[in-house]
């Protein structure tokens, strides 16, 4: 039977891929951080457990998660950070440790690694009807997208057969990011930010999961790059239309001018450099913002292994709210 390693299976994507494994009948193996790990949705779960005190070399050569694996799944990372260091210490770090475990323990069975990095390393398109095309186009922006591009090349170099993904702003069942917008609309408040007719790609968890799960198993995605995202971009306005149709209240709409968030972010940069927690409100979060187009093309996806982004934004956001609703999250 094929033994599948998913990084990042305790976090909203990784979960699903898991899930979305075992139903294909292959086993799963969970690479987890002693003590740090919420493991809610893989108790019910028929994984296997590893536990590292960190991503590095030598606690990843002491592990036996390595052994005799098919297929590496590396979906843990951070997206949010006070410094550079900190995105690089998230992404690039256990990146560089995973692969360099890898080719120490000389692993000839490995039939695929996966690495799922970011739009954000591609950065901005120019406008509406010009989406970036090329998945290594590079041209980030800010410290997340540059930390997601370096692991990008430490898996491209690393002589393993691989594949990166790049996914667009992904929503679904136990995302925490989208799920402010849900909440703040269940309270009535429908805010905009400066963003009402920004555009960006987005796509479905459970869309990405087979998305992933197509490239990894077909035979002309070996060594290369996708962007894996919807067809057609979405405006910040569609998005919080249809989530306001799925809360089903009157709410009270508010446009808040760009200049709010350069404020908000100011007093939020303050903040953790104060408290050295993180915060919402940051400067690399305000950098991501600011492009109108985040529009990316998944023709070369459709075409090497036949993508499909089958859910429509209506039926996500309405199937995420209800989600959301039935496990008590608001």
């Amino acid at each position: 039977m094929l033994e599948a390693l998913v990084t990042g299976s305790t976090g909203f994507i990784g979960s699903h891929l898991v899930e979305a494994l075992l139903d294909k009948g292959i086993n799963v193996r969970c690479l987890l951080r002693e003590n740090k790990s919420n493991e809610k949705y893989l108790k019910k779960l028929d994984v296997q457990k590893f536990y590292v005190k960190n991503y590095s070399v030598e606690e990843l050569n002491k592990s036996k998660a390595l052994e005799n694996i098919d297929y590496i799944f590396h979906t843990a990372g951070v997206t949010k950070g006070i410094n550079f260091n900190d995105f690089k210490d998230g992404n690039y770090k256990p990146t560089f440790a995973l692969v360099q475990s890898l080719l120490e323990q000389k692993n000839s069975d490995l039939k695929r690694f996966v690495y799922l990095s970011s739009t954000a390393v591609a950065g901005p398109s120019q406008s509406l009807n010009e989406p970036i095309v090329n998945p290594e186009h590079v041209s980030f922006i800010e410290h997340y997208g540059a930390s997601k591009y370096l692991g990008e090349l430490v898996v491209k170099n690393s002589r393993l057969p691989y594949t990166i993904l790049r996914p667009g702003g992904v929503y679904g069942p136990r995302d925490i990011d989208y799920f402010n917008l849900f909440k703040s609309i269940r309270k009535r408040i429908n805010p905009f930010f400066g963003n009402k007719n920004k555009y960006h790609a987005i796509i479905h968890v459970n869309d990405l999961v087979k998305g992933i799960m197509d490239a990894t198993f077909s035979d002309k995605s070996a060594y290369q790059y996708y962007y894996l995202c919807n067809d057609e971009p979405v405006s910040w306005e569609a998005l919080q239309s249809e989530i306001v149709n799925a809360v089903g209240k009157k709410v009270f709409t508010i446009n808040f001018p760009s200049f709010f968030m350069d404020m908000a972010t100011f007093f939020g940069e303050l903040y953790s450099k104060i408290s050295k927690k993180h915060s919402l409100l940051n400067k690399q979060k305000l950098m991501l913002s600011k492009p109108d187009y985040w529009i990316f093309s998944n023709e070369k996806a459709k075409k090497d292994f036949n993508f499909k982004p089958s859910i429509s934004l209506e039926e996500g956001v309405k199937a995420t709210y209800n989600w959301y609703l039935q496990n008590y999250w608001f």
